[in-house]
């Protein structure tokens, strides 16, 4: 018969030390590279929304015009009270995607105040929801009644 000899009592609890090392390590490492990825992609994200926070639209008035063949369109009037400049992208009214429009902007010692011009023929009455998105995706929603 042959005589089978285990491995002693310091060595193993060396083996179990050696092993609970390394695998606590690794659980760090990866604990520290996920961290700081969360910390990068939290930072981009809080410079993206105070980037966003600076371009500030509100709705002065919208009123209904006629053009030379009588047809109503919108006539939208907005200013921009903040940081940067506004460029508006799209115009949905009651979630139509008008398309296109027409912008002009007069800029006063304050406020920059921008005019739209749509070609959406319009109702003598009724309730309109208008939702300007510009080409940083700030959305300005806005409900006029005719």
């Amino acid at each position: 018969m042959i005589a089978r000899r285990g491995v002693s009592e310091i060595v193993a609890s060396l083996m179990i030390l050696l092993t609970v090392t390394s695998l606590s390590v690794v659980l760090y490492n990866y604990a520290l590279s996920s961290s700081s990825s969360q910390t990068y992609d939290l930072i981009d994200e809080t410079k993206r929304q105070e980037y966003l926070a600076q371009e500030r639209i509100a709705v002065l008035s919208v009123n209904r015009i006629s053009d030379l063949n009588s047809n109503p369109r919108f006539n939208l009037t907005f200013i921009n009270y903040g940081k940067i400049d506004v460029s508006i992208n799209t115009i949905y009214i009651n979630n139509v995607n008008i398309g296109s429009f027409s912008m002009s902007k007069e800029i006063t010692e304050y406020l920059d105040i921008n005019y739209i011009v749509t070609e959406y023929q319009i109702s003598s009455t009724g309730e309109y929801r208008i939702i300007l998105v510009s080409n940083r995706g700030v959305i300005i929603a806005y409900t006029w009644k005719n």
